[in-house]
């Protein structure tokens, strides 16, 4: 067990492992994906607390009445211009939850839509631009009909303010980051642990190596942001991150301070997707694949392959077979991933 070893016990090599492990402990780094999974915690504590289950199915225009008269994209004109058509309705907290309301993003600025969106949308610095930004740019489709990685998360922080009265990373670390010990984590980086923050890489095609980061994704975290978002942001630390990730393992509670109940995790695990989305092409999911709360989420019956698959490969060839679990799980991958 590398934590419980003295510095100088062990062979050079368990010595080298327990230096860098006690410095990664102190390293503080920029977080991307792992925000969304904050943010989606910090949403389902605010439908424990504010919204009923009907709640949950609620139109967003209720906590944001510019999406009221939404417009989804129909083409794109020989002036650029987009040609739409009414939305027939807005979308519901369950599709924002899901990334089936029809937003787009603008991480891949490759089509009208998503390039709109890092034009307009990415760089917002209030909310009410924000929030005006995405009204007036069309959905990709009807809601409901379509999972589309979004602006959803996004989205999904600005409703927990809105609902709480609280900015997103006050919200957090009230209701998070304190409870959970999580000392080293927020939006902004404090002067007096500039020096633990880690170096951000990307890789360069052009020079075909690893160069520093640089762009819209490299926040400026030495001060509160303007405006925090659900999709992006913290600094954190892996031993912080740890502490979140266990109290989901254990259902929602860590060491006597309970964040979410039991059954809030276990729907957050759900899918929530229609079975005509689980069913279209694109993006390939299928019966046995679904979105939840946040991103990927087995569904039952894969999340019973898993558990089989403890008993051997043959279990899940089975499975297969009968159409209860994909045929792209690779069954000799299953039992590791298990472990």
């Amino acid at each position: 067990d590398i934590d419980n070893l003295d510095d100088d016990s062990g062979t050079d090599v368990v010595r080298q492992l327990r230096k860098a492990y006690k410095a990664k402990q102190k390293e503080v780094d920029q977080l991307r994906k792992q925000v969304e999974e904050f943010s989606s915690a910090s949403r389902m504590s605010v439908v424990e607390g504010v919204l009923t289950e009907k709640g949950v199915d609620a139109r967003i225009s209720k906590f944001i009445p510019e999406f009221a008269n939404l417009r989804v994209l129909k083409g794109v004109n020989p002036d650029g211009s987009f040609d739409t058509v009414p939305a027939e309705r807005p979308p519901t907290m369950r599709e924002l939850m899901s990334h089936s309301a029809g937003f787009a993003y603008g991480l891949t600025p490759d089509n009208p839509l998503d390039k709109a969106y890092a034009d307009k949308v990415l760089g917002a610095r209030s909310r009410d631009d924000f929030v005006k930004a995405i009204a007036e740019i069309p959905l990709v489709d009807q809601p409901g009909k379509r999972w589309k990685y979004s602006i959803a998360v996004d989205i999904q922080g600005l409703i927990v303010e809105k609902l709480t009265g609280q900015s997103l990373g006050d919200f957090m670390k009230a209701r998070i980051f304190d409870p959970l010990k999580m000392k080293d984590t927020g939006f902004w980086l404090p002067a007096e642990k500039a020096d633990r923050l880690a170096s951000l890489y990307v890789w360069s095609p052009k020079v075909n190596k690893l160069v520093p980061a640089d762009g819209y994704m490299v926040l400026d975290i030495t001060k509160p942001p303007a405006m925090a978002s659900g999709g992006g942001g913290l600094v954190s630390t892996n031993a912080d991150y740890a502490r979140f990730a266990q109290m989901l393992l254990n259902g929602g509670e860590l060491e006597g301070a309970r964040i979410l109940k039991p059954e809030t995790v276990t729907l957050m695990r759900t899918n929530a997707l229609s079975d005509a989305i689980m069913n279209s092409s694109e993006p390939p999911f299928n019966t046995a694949r679904g979105r939840g709360g946040r991103d990927r989420r087995e569904i039952d019956a894969r999340a019973r392959a898993v558990h089989v698959a403890r008993r051997g490969e043959v279990a899940v060839r089975e499975l297969v077979e009968a159409g209860e679990l994909s045929r792209d799980v690779d069954p000799h991958r299953v039992p590791r991933l298990c472990d």
